[in-house]
This record gives structure tokens, C-alpha cells and sequence, in this order.
């Protein structure tokens, strides 16, 4: 039979390593990655060099394709740099 103080002191020890492990497993949660993900480069996407971003020059996977719509705030079509400015801070 094990004493009061030895069963404290085995949740005790327990809780503390518990504890010391969550920063360890914090580092692999999902949605690091996004605080680590570079900004996007307007001249770089600006394949036609017109000084604004058509739909098409936006790649697929860039969660910019899918906010287009949103990010276009005056709804010509394209985004500024302003607009992008807007969105990519």
C-alpha cells in the first residue's frame, strides 16, 4: 500500500513532466508552417510587368487565388499595388 505523500509526489512528478513536454509538442502543431511562410513578391507575381496582378498570374495553390474577389476591392479585375499591399501584410 503506498502512502498519501508517495501518490502526491508521483502526480506531482507526473504533472511537471507533462508540463515541460507541451512546448516540445507545440513546435509540431499544424499551422507553424504559416508563421514561417514568406510574404509574396508583387514584382515577382507581375509576370506581364503592367504594374497589376491579374487573376492568372496568381498561382493556384497561393491562398491569394482563392481571396482574389475580396482582395480586388474596387472590382476591376486586378489587383493593385495597394490592394496587394493591403492584403499581404
Amino acid at each position: 500500500m503506498t502512502s498519501p505523500l508517495s501518490r502526491t509526489l508521483l502526480a506531482t512528478t507526473t504533472f511537471v513532466i507533462l508540463l515541460a513536454a507541451i512546448p516540445a509538442m507545440a513546435g509540431d502543431m499544424p499551422g507553424d508552417e504559416v508563421a514561417e511562410t514568406t510574404k509574396l513578391d508583387f514584382s515577382a507575381l507581375d509576370k506581364n510587368k503592367d504594374g497589376a496582378l491579374s487573376a492568372d498570374e496568381i498561382p493556384e495553390n497561393e491562398a491569394l487565388s482563392m481571396d482574389f474577389p475580396d482582395v480586388d476591392s474596387d472590382g476591376d479585375g486586378k489587383l493593385s499595388k495597394d490592394e496587394f499591399d493591403t492584403y499581404n501584410q
